[in-house]
């Protein structure tokens, strides 16, 4: 849009050498342009902020709205369902039950699956899976995210782009969309979680399975780096047994890997239950190297 207002601009000032009333008009017009172009913006970020965001679930449990999740309009839906080895007639299904102001209960056995429902604050959502399925996702997805998913178009933006100017949007939407996409991964890489200590307060920010990978292995080293400094100096300490304990908490963190990598930069599902979990893992490695340095006293 900004080489199609700055010809408008160049046309105001030609046409003001020749005709003053012309000038007028020509401004008049660009200024409405613009005028529209602000507003058809303001409501497209009014109707952003208005949605919640988009939350998927992979495993059974209670979680509450207001906590797990915000209080809003979804789309249910079964987007990935994996049959376990035993599992050969493929019966396996996911059960949502929805209690508290909103009830609501469904059985999802195909993928695509979907139930539009309204969750307020308070409500509990409990998922629960038969067949023992290796694997399941349930989305929760906001209206945007939804015409996403179905292949569609968001009718409201694509109408007022094309109001506003038919011939420049067309050419500049592309290049638009490219520079919001690279600014947003710049963004993500940028505000990656890089945990610099064990605190309830970092562990309690925590956000993504991603995130939650990197927590597990900072209190692993944080304890790892204190046990050996308390040790190091003494009769205790051994060279090889200390590598095989490290050895062990390897493989502790590669189980929790397998569990939750394949879940990347999701968002959290069950949040308050795996930092309780870090603080008390946290709490327990802690614990073993105050004994051990007052063993030692």
């Amino acid at each position: 849009m900004k080489k199609f207002i700055l010809l408008a601009v160049g046309v105001s000032l030609l046409a003001g050498c020749s005709s003053g009333g012309k000038k007028e008009n020509v401004k008049t017009n660009s200024s409405t342009k613009e005028t529209t172009e602000m507003t058809s913006s303001s409501k497209e970020e009014s109707k952003a902020k208005d949605e919640p965001e988009s939350v998927e679930f992979v495993a059974k449990g209670d979680y509450i709205v207001g906590t797990d999740i915000e209080p809003g309009t979804y789309y249910a839906v079964l987007t990935e369902l994996s049959h376990g080895e035993r599992d050969t007639d493929k019966n396996a299904y996911v059960s949502m039950n929805v209690r508290g102001n909103t009830r609501k209960s469904e059985m999802l056995r195909d993928v695509g699956a979907k139930q539009r429902l309204i969750l307020k604050e308070g409500d509990t959502i409990t998922f629960d899976d038969n067949y023992s399925p290796s694997s399941w996702t349930v989305s929760f997805l906001n209206d945007s995210d939804f015409k996403k998913y179905m292949g569609g178009k968001d009718t409201d933006t694509s109408s007022s782009s094309s109001k506003e100017a038919p011939s420049s949007s067309s050419k500049e939407s592309t290049p638009s969309s490219s520079k919001e996409e690279t600014k947003a991964s710049e963004k993500s890489e940028s505000t990656a979680f890089k945990p610099t200590d064990v605190s309830d307060e970092t562990i309690k920010s925590i956000k993504t399975y991603e995130d939650y990978l990197a927590m597990y292995q900072a209190i692993i080293n944080n304890f790892l780096s204190e046990y050996e400094a308390a040790v190091k100096d003494t009769v205790l300490y051994d060279q090889a047994s200390f590598e095989e304990q490290k050895k062990q908490y390897d493989q502790a963190l590669e189980s929790q890997k397998k569990q939750y990598s394949s879940y990347g930069n999701k968002k959290l599902a069950g949040k308050d239950t795996l930092v309780d979990f870090l603080i008390s893992y946290r709490d327990s490695l802690t614990e073993m190297t105050k004994s051990m340095k007052e063993s030692l006293q």
